[in-house]
This record gives structure tokens, C-alpha cells and sequence, in this order.
């Protein structure tokens, strides 16, 4: 999954304070009222579909600083003549709850299959850890074995971010599609003398291309909405679905936001998505933007993201970039490649190869490694000499583990699993929490273990097989501390 260095997080609810004002729509108004038309919020969303189209949904809310009711026009370069084209109305809110949400959940989704790959591989590294000995269990022992696990998060803000008392109601009067853009035309349809020279230079390389025109008319705050904060943000959806376009063997859509460059002042935030099905080869290039976040790990705060991410769950892909204050002067490109699977289908069937991979290398691993262990330290002596190379390795193995498990075990689960919590008091008390069953088993066994551990150390005594235990734990912390170093080693590249 391709990842802004380790996917992850999301983005979603936008601070929008200050008046900024960056679209992919081109604002045509007269030149007296563009200092006072600004752009509140804008959400975008491309969605690549199956049939070879794309669907793309623009939500956005205007802001008119003179108070007065004013009628003006709002451009939206084409690829190509839509199938279909919507202008509606909708509080920004609910366009980002339908539409944005579910992507958002995506991010979270996608993090949570990451963090149970992780665990996989931790969990076949355990098995691994048995065979090379007591220390190497102590060591991959989880740390949070009794407590439910948690995924980290996005670190959204409240819907209350979200509202700005300088958005203004919107009354569409119009939207139409025209074949070709002509800008001679356009002055024209607009009923404008003359359009700005940053906005025929923009539009220079959208001539000849389809278009649509939205006619706007920005209506004042009444009484009752001067004395109340509003409750939402008036804001308008752009909807369209057109065919992409083929060009060297793939195809091809390229979302408008190079038409930022027309307006005069920076929108704070906003923020670009483009969905496919998963198994889609999708390449999307989002313009540059400053660097103005410092956080190092995107997954703790997507919602101050200034990089790209994609990530992956449920069989969607989706792309993000987020922009911070500036106005893009390129256009955000999506292609579709001819070939059969995306980069995240390779990358589910390598991550599956390597949990099959781990679940036996890890037991491999751990019992060559103590295997050299028992050869380097054990084997010389008289009593592994008598045995036998088998009978001496498996000896000196069982030997150690009865030895240290017990202790390993009791230590680990009075720490983690019982939580200060009187052991007397537990097996005293008429009722068991749930919670303590997994502990309290450990317990039992870790007692098993060291009523184990005494026998063997008593029949040592017996037959004079002091050297040969000390040796054999002494194997086992060589084998483990060498186990520890390489299963995480492993662990990390495998979840890589």
C-alpha cells in the first residue's frame, strides 16, 4: 500500500476559519466584487469506476462580504461532455457525513489490518521463540498480553471546526453544459464586459473543451441569521460522471485544480480524494503543495496531513492530498493503466506469502539457533557426550525451559495480567471476572512449571548434573538474546 511513509490517518473533519478562496471552478464576476467573493470550504471527490468513467463530486460554500444579494457565475472545466450534470444545494456538513465519512473509515480500517498483520507475524514469532528456548519467550512475550488492544487513530476535530460565520446562502439559477469553451462566447453567456486577465489566462487551455456554467445568486443573512450563529454551512455540490479519456494505452481524467490560480486569496484547507475498486492499477499525481505541518507521523493527525496517502480496506483504494493555504496552479491527474492488478493486490498476495513463510521460518529459525547454542556450549560436556547430538539437544532444551518458564511466567502474568491484584484474594474468591481467567491460568501453569523446575533440580543433585544445566541456560540466553536480535529484525521487515 503506498503510503505517505506509513498510512495512515485522516483527515476529515476541516478547520475553516479565515475567508481564503481557491477552487476547481473558475469564479466569473466583475472585477469591483472578486475582492469580496471568497471560497469557504471545499471538499472533492473523483471516483473511478468500473465502466471506464469517473464520477466526481465537488462540494463547496461561498462567502460575499458586501451583504448584498449579487448574481454571478462559477466555470467548471470538463474532459468531456458528462453524461450527466447536477447543481444542487446542501449543507457542507452532510456532504462530508455521506460522501467523505466512509472513505475516512477506510484510512481507519486500513490501519487496523496493518496493526493484525503486525500481530500475525509477532504471533508466529512467538512459536519460533519456544524452540529456541526459555529467554527467546521471555523476550517476544506481548506486553500487553491480559489488556485489549487499541488501534490508533486519526485525530479529527469536532463538526464545530467546521462552521464559519462568513458563508452566505447560495440560490442556484442556472446550470448548463456547453460543447466548447470560446471565450469571446463566454463574455457572452456571462453578460460581463470583459473578464479578468488571470481568468483568460487559465481558460486559455481549457478553449475548445466542454464546460459547465452555474449561475449563482448569493443572498444576504436575515434578521433572525445576524443575531444566531448559523447551525450549518450552506455550501454546493457539482456532480458529473463522464467517460475517461484514452491516451498511450490508458486512460486518463485530469480534476481542474489548476483553476486556483484565478482567485485572488488562499482557501485555509482543502481537501482532494480519489476512490477506485482495489484491484484498479491507479496512478493519481496531485500538484505540489508548501510544507506547513510538522508532525512526523501522519497516522497520529491526518487532519494536518500536507503530503499525499493512499491506503486500502473493504476492496477500495483511496488517494488523499491535503492543501494548506495555497492555490495549485497544476491539475490532479488520474490514470487508469491497462494491466490486470494494482500495487495493493500485489501487495495483499506478498504480505499472505509471508505470513506462510513466517509461520514455519520462525520455528526454523529458533530451533537452528539452538541448535548452535547446544553445539558451542553444551555438547563438550561428559553428560551431553553420553547422550547423544539428539537426545542431548532435546534434553538440554527441556532441561532450561523447566527451569526458567516457571519464573518467566509467574513474573510476567503477576505483572501484566493481574494488576496488583492479591493472588490469595483471587483463588479465594467465590466469583471469577473474566478478565482474570487468562491470568490466572498463567499462574497455574507458571506453579506446574516451577513444582517441575524443583524436581529437576533435585534429581541434578542426585546425579551430578550440575554442569550440564548450567550449561544448558546458559545456551538458552545465548540462543534467546540471538533470536530476540533476528525475530525483530524479521517481524519489522516482514511487516514492511
Amino acid at each position: 500500500m503506498q503510503r505517505s511513509s506509513e498510512i495512515g490517518a485522516v483527515l476529515l473533519v476541516l478547520m475553516l476559519a479565515a475567508a481564503g478562496a481557491r477552487a476547481d471552478c473558475v469564479l466569473l464576476a466583475p472585477v469591483e466584487w472578486r475582492g469580496d467573493v471568497s471560497e469557504q470550504v471545499q471538499f472533492a471527490v473523483v471516483e473511478v469506476q468500473a465502466e471506464g468513467t469517473v464520477r466526481v463530486e465537488l462540494c463547496l460554500s461561498l462567502g460575499d462580504e458586501s451583504g448584498e444579494p449579487r448574481e454571478l457565475y462559477l466555470l467548471l472545466p470538463l474532459q468531456a461532455r458528462p453524461e450527466n450534470f447536477e447543481a444542487r444545494r446542501t449543507p457542507v456538513e452532510r456532504f462530508w457525513g455521506q460522501r467523505l465519512a466512509p472513505l475516512d473509515a477506510l484510512f481507519e480500517q486500513a490501519l487496523v489490518d496493518l496493526a493484525r498483520h503486525r500481530a500475525a507475524l509477532q504471533s508466529r514469532a512467538r512459536v519460533g521463540a519456544l524452540a529456541a528456548g526459555p529467554v527467546a519467550v521471555a523476550s517476544f512475550l506481548p506486553r500487553r498480553l491480559f489488556r485489549r488492544p487499541r488501534i490508533a487513530r486519526y485525530g479529527g476535530l469536532s463538526d464545530r471546526a467546521l462552521l464559519s460565520g462568513r458563508s452566505v446562502r447560495t440560490q442556484i439559477l442556472q446550470a448548463d453544459v456547453h460543447d466548447a469553451l470560446q471565450l469571446r462566447e463566454l463574455a457572452t453567456l456571462t453578460e460581463l464586459p470583459a473578464l479578468p486577465q488571470t481568468v483568460k489566462e487559465t481558460l486559455q487551455g481549457h478553449v475548445g473543451k466542454p464546460f459547465a456554467l452555474v449561475k449563482l445568486r448569493t443572498l444576504p443573512p436575515g434578521r433572525r441569521g445576524a443575531r444566531l450563529p448559523q447551525a450549518r454551512i450552506p455550501g454546493i455540490v457539482l456532480a458529473f460522471t463522464q467517460e475517461l479519456v484514452e491516451q498511450d494505452g490508458a486512460l486518463r481524467y485530469d480534476y481542474p485544480l489548476g483553476t486556483g490560480r484565478t482567485w485572488e486569496e488562499e482557501i485555509p484547507l482543502a481537501q482532494v480524494y480519489v476512490t477506485a475498486p482495489e484491484q484498479f492499477d491507479l496512478d493519481v499525481i496531485f500538484p505540489r503543495r508548501p510544507r506547513t505541518a510538522r508532525l512526523p507521523d501522519y497516522e497520529k493527525n491526518m487532519a494536518y496531513l500536507d503530503e499525499s496517502a493512499a491506503w486500502v480496506a473493504q476492496g477500495r483504494q483511496v488517494h488523499m492530498a491535503r492543501y494548506d493555504r495555497s492555490n495549485p496552479a497544476e491539475d490532479t491527474r488520474v490514470v487508469l493503466q491497462a494491466q490486470d492488478e494494482s500495487e495493493f493486490t500485489v501487495a495483499a498476495r506478498a504480505r499472505e506469502r509471508r505470513l506462510t513463510a513466517a509461520r514455519f521460518g520462525f520455528p526454523l529459525l529458533g530451533a537452528l539457533l539452538w541448535a548452535a547454542a547446544f553445539t558451542l556450549l553444551v555438547r563438550r560436556d561428559r553428560h551431553a557426550e553420553s547422550l547423544g547430538f539428539w537426545r542431548g539437544l532435546g534434553k538440554s532444551w527441556l532441561f532450561a525451559s523447566l527451569l526458567l518458564l516457571g519464573p518467566i511466567l509467574l513474573a510476567y502474568s503477576m505483572r501484566w495480567g493481574l494488576s496488583g491484584t492479591s493472588l490469595f484474594g483471587l483463588l479465594g474468591a467465590r466469583k471469577l471476572a473474566p478478565r482474570y481467567v487468562v491470568p490466572l491460568a498463567f499462574v497455574l501453569l507458571s506453579l506446574l512449571l516451577l513444582a517441575a523446575g524443583i524436581s529437576v533440580l533435585h534429581r541434578a543433585r542426585r546425579s551430578r548434573l550440575g554442569s550440564f544445566l548450567a550449561r544448558s541456560l546458559i545456551a538458552a540466553i545465548v540462543a534467546g538474546a540471538a533470536y530476540w536480535l533476528a525475530g525483530r529484525a524479521l517481524v519489522e521487515w516482514l511487516a514492511g
